[in-house]
């Protein structure tokens, strides 16, 4: 379901109204889907002191923080389980979120369930809100009618046993320009009512121009359904600005395996090669590695695939130790993905190939000497182009090849081969949250904030963060100018990224370095990188720079909120103690003796000299 409500209606879609893009999943093969309802939200939410100090802060009809474009517009040119695509355009900090408050239902009832909510909030509710809002701006019928179509979705929907009754996290989704972009998937899982909760799993998804789909194993992400308390958050890698009209949204379950396109897609993204009579002349087991020849042809295009960011893999019936070791003598065992070196079928090994890189058959071509072998494929997978490897040297110059080389193509096949090896590392941990959070190697840089950019990001994290803020004191900018100019004060700001992307700068502090007890003054962190252990590293940190000053404690003021309880915590588990109760605060407490729990899962990036001198 979509929260459709905030839509502007006067923002027509792209495109020519009587062409509909089909869908690649037929609805019939779903068992069942999870009713999950998609809302619009901000990355930086700071309700409600954002709507009157946040720049980016534009009214939506009810007032709320409109972050994406126009809305989640339904556009009817795309076929979707709700009769059209969600058509969206990421404003800065917009992301889609749902809650898991819900459990499974069949996609019949999804479907009616969803045309009768947005029937009864566009047809009845929205405009009697719409006449009391002179005397209710907050919309109060609103939030009225929010709680009771909850109540009523929850009856509707079973509560889920088990993740194993869904399959797959099915994202299928359109990108209407000309250049790829990367979406982020992030699950919370709450510890406890009224917490952030831990991140059970995050993953970039690339967006390629036109249709894409993507199926993430459920089995992956370590989401207990049996409890309402999680959610699930959809937003662009870098705060990119972008469109994207989505079909599938959903966690699904499965009749049967998805079916599978009868049509090839119109340009190639991997190229799966046979070895023997294909790779290089002559038979493997039967000739040794020394009786085979390379062919060259067929190595340059390798290495020009490549180069175009079309990714490889093999599929042959071959000895697996053997034909390695063959590639290696080559010096081409790296160009390879997910090879299926075995002796099944090898219409059966592309598609687990395609599974393990999470792209679709039809974007596959394979080549193979055999005409057996080609058949057996084209039979099976008639959405896979096959070649006869004596046409290798014309292959390339075939339209579906005509891709253009970019930076971002040449380091494609490390991309994945760094995915590769954090799957191959997740299988090892399971759902252990400290060990999924090393896995992502997550960096933190701390620099000074010099930049009229960084001075406004940071300027921003101080005015809008409510919940990982020391004293939610909201600077204006002349007095935070001020405080960066100050010479008794050392102001650091803090960037983050991992391997799924970047979170971009999520920090500021400043410190008063005082004679006998440093104090620190502000401490903010972006809730985007919240329970993933880098307040911990960051004091780690604190507390290795304090020591070689001399130091060996350090104190700082929290002010209690209704919003900061969540700070509390975390300055609690880091381990500082409370010295005494003011009327300006909580006096805290850190000695610089012990380390904090989890500080080695995130690497700190320290100063360059110039910050140090600055300090």
């Amino acid at each position: 379901m979509w929260e459709t409500d905030w839509a502007s209606r006067h923002n027509a879609h792209e495109g020519n109204p009587t062409v509909r893009h089909a869908s690649r999943i037929d609805p019939e093969l779903i068992r069942e889907v999870y009713l999950l309802h998609w809302q619009e939200h901000c990355l930086e939410c700071a309700v409600p002191d954002c709507y009157q100090m946040c720049p980016l802060y534009v009214a939506r009809a009810d007032q709320k923080c409109a972050r994406l474009r126009y809305g989640i517009l339904p556009n009817t040119t795309y076929a979707g389980p709700f009769g059209y695509g969600a058509d969206v355009w990421f404003r800065r900090w917009g992301k889609l979120e749902s809650r898991l408050w819900f459990g499974p239902v069949t996609p019949i009832v999804a479907r009616r369930v969803a045309a009768a909510e947005r029937v009864i909030a566009h047809g009845i509710v929205n405009p009697i809100a719409r006449l009391f809002s002179r005397v209710s701006p907050e919309r109060r019928l609103n939030r009225g009618y929010n709680l009771a179509r909850d109540f009523v979705l929850r009856r509707l929907s079973r509560r889920p046993r088990r993740a194993s009754e869904f399959d797959t996290f099915l994202i299928e989704a359109w990108n209407p320009a000309d250049t790829p972009f990367n979406l982020i998937i992030e699950c919370f899982q709450y510890a406890r009512h009224g917490t952030r909760g831990d991140v059970m799993f995050r993953r970039s998804v690339r967006l390629e121009p036109g249709q894409n789909l993507h199926r993430i194993p459920v089995s992956s992400m370590h989401i207990d359904f049996s409890t309402t308390d999680g959610k699930i958050l959809v937003y662009p890698e870098n705060d990119a600005e972008v469109r994207v009209i989505f079909t599938w949204l959903d966690f699904v379950r499965m009749k049967s395996p998805l079916r599978k396109v009868a049509a090839p897609a119109a340009t190639v993204k991997c190229v799966v090669w046979d070895l023997d009579n294909t790779l290089w002349d002559g038979i493997l087991i039967e000739d040794g590695p020394d009786g085979i020849t390379p062919r060259t042809d067929a190595l340059e295009m390798v290495r020009r695939l490549d180069e175009r960011g079309i990714l490889q893999s093999i599929a042959s019936k071959n000895d697996h130790d053997l034909a390695w070791g063959a590639l290696t003598k080559l010096g081409v065992q790296d160009y390879f993905l997910y090879p299926a070196i075995n002796w099944g079928p090898k219409s059966a090994n592309i598609p687990q190939i395609a599974q393990a890189l999470n792209i679709d058959p039809n974007t596959f071509a394979f080549i193979d000497d055999s005409p057996f072998e080609r058949g057996e494929v084209e039979s099976r997978l008639p959405q896979v182009r096959c070649y006869d490897a004596a046409d290798v040297p014309l292959v390339l110059d075939r339209p579906e090849f005509a891709v253009p080389v970019t930076e971002d193509s040449t380091r494609r096949r490390a991309t994945y081969q760094a995915e590769a090896k954090r799957k191959k590392i997740a299988e090892t941990f399971g759902a252990e949250y400290g060990e999924f959070l090393k896995s992502c190697e997550m960096k933190a840089t701390v620099f000074r904030p010099e930049t009229p950019e960084h001075i406004a990001r940071c300027l921003e994290l101080l005015q809008r963060s409510n919940q990982l803020n020391l004293t939610t004191h909201r600077y204006e900018r002349e007095e935070f100018l001020t405080c960066l100019d100050n010479p008794e004060l050392l102001c650091l700001a803090t960037r983050c990224g991992d391997r799924f992307g970047e979170y971009g700068t999520v920090g500021f502090a400043s410190l008063r370095l005082l004679p006998e007890v440093p104090q620190l003054v502000d401490f903010v962190l972006s809730c985007r990188v919240a329970q993933k252990r880098v307040e911990h590293a960051w004091f780690y940190w604190l507390q290795d720079l304090l020591r070689a000053r001399g130091y060996d404690r350090v104190q700082a003021t929290f002010v209690p909120t209704d919003r900061n309880g969540v700070l509390w915590t975390v300055l609690e588990d880091v381990g500082f103690t409370e010295v005494t109760r003011r009327s300006d605060g909580r006096l805290l407490e850190l000695a610089l003796d012990t380390p904090p729990p989890s500080s080695d899962i995130v690497t700190i990036i320290p100063p360059t000299r110039s910050t140090k001198a600055a300090g």
